[in-house]
């Protein structure tokens, strides 16, 4: 497998969890799983931002990985703050690909594992979402096959 068909699925993911935020207001971040022991909406982006922070940094210095996110936990009941970090954080990663002729087997492992761990929150969102009634965007509907 190219790492431009990775980096293009990479890319895929990275838009559905910046859709997921787009579809929320600053309340549903606070909500959890009725019922359920959970955290609240806004704490499964929190760990979503602080990772995507801490595994781009390591892509684009091709470094082991190392937990430094700039992503403030207390930012995580703001769609604003967690969107445009998110956004930026993309778009940090989509420059670089786009003047990296090849990754390096650390960089491609770190990417491999950013993707899991952004697919593995979009089933925890899902989860959520279901639980507290909130719409789901249609490309993650359309890209998991959910129905309503």
């Amino acid at each position: 497998m190219s790492s431009k068909l990775v980096i293009k699925k990479l890319d895929a993911v990275l838009k559905m969890n910046n859709a997921f935020v787009k579809a929320l207001e600053d309340h549903s971040l606070r909500l959890t799983i009725p019922s359920a022991r959970s955290n609240s909406i806004g704490g499964q982006f929190a760990c979503i931002a602080g990772a995507r922070d801490a595994y781009a940094k390591s892509i684009m210095k091709d470094i082991p990985f190392s937990w430094e996110p700039n992503f403030k936990y207390d930012d995580r009941y703001s769609v604003s703050k967690i969107y445009d970090h998110l956004f930026h954080r993309t778009d940090d990663l989509r420059q670089f690909f786009a003047t990296c002729d090849t990754l390096s087997d650390n960089q491609l492992d770190l990417v491999l594992d950013l993707m899991g761990h952004e697919f593995l929150h979009q089933g925890q969102l899902i989860r959520y979402m279901y639980a507290n009634e909130i719409t789901i965007p249609c490309e993650v509907k359309d890209f998991w096959h959910l129905e309503d």
